[in-house]
């Protein structure tokens, strides 16, 4: 067996001890980055899920508005009809009476012709807001991979 030289030992160690700092320097900056990449893919993530829940929101607020416009164009078809049938009649009893009714359905077919473009651009606005939704729940997907890129990143 050889005898070691204490001197080239303790030349090794002070090499493997300065390898060790700066290893370790270079891993406290490692996780350092890790954890600011991982903060700001969580502020991200937050953001974005803010974001899909106000779009969410305002989705389902839209799509119960063009509900409520279609019941309601509903409505005013109804009415309408039910004014031209009523002018129909009244035309039998008096011209004075006829053109009063005419009237009242230019009017009717007014607010039905009002509604249906309010209905149309309310659609829009429902398309637009699944279009951002759907926009925004690929933003989240993306972010929550680079989340776990970066904590696979971490862990090897």
């Amino acid at each position: 067996m050889s005898a070691i030289d204490p001197r080239v030992l303790a030349l090794a160690l002070g090499d493997l001890q300065e390898e060790l700092v700066h290893w370790s320097g270079a891993a406290s900056e490692s996780i350092h980055s890790a954890e600011d990449a991982q903060r700001r893919s969580n502020e991200a993530v937050e953001r974005m899920l803010h974001r899909a829940h106000i779009v969410e929101e305002q989705a389902l607020r839209d799509s119960e508005a063009s509900r409520d416009m279609r019941e309601r164009q509903s409505a005013l078809v109804s009415q309408c009809e039910a004014s031209v049938s009523t002018a129909r009649a009244v035309q039998q009893t008096a011209g004075r009476l006829h053109n009063l009714a005419q009237t009242t359905v230019r009017h009717w077919l007014e607010e039905l012709s009002a509604a249906r473009a309010w209905l149309v651009r309310a659609e829009r606005r429902l398309e637009l807001a699944l279009q951002e939704l759907a926009a925004a729940e690929s933003e989240l997907r993306s972010a929550q991979w680079s989340l776990s890129s970066a904590e696979s990143s971490l862990r090897a």
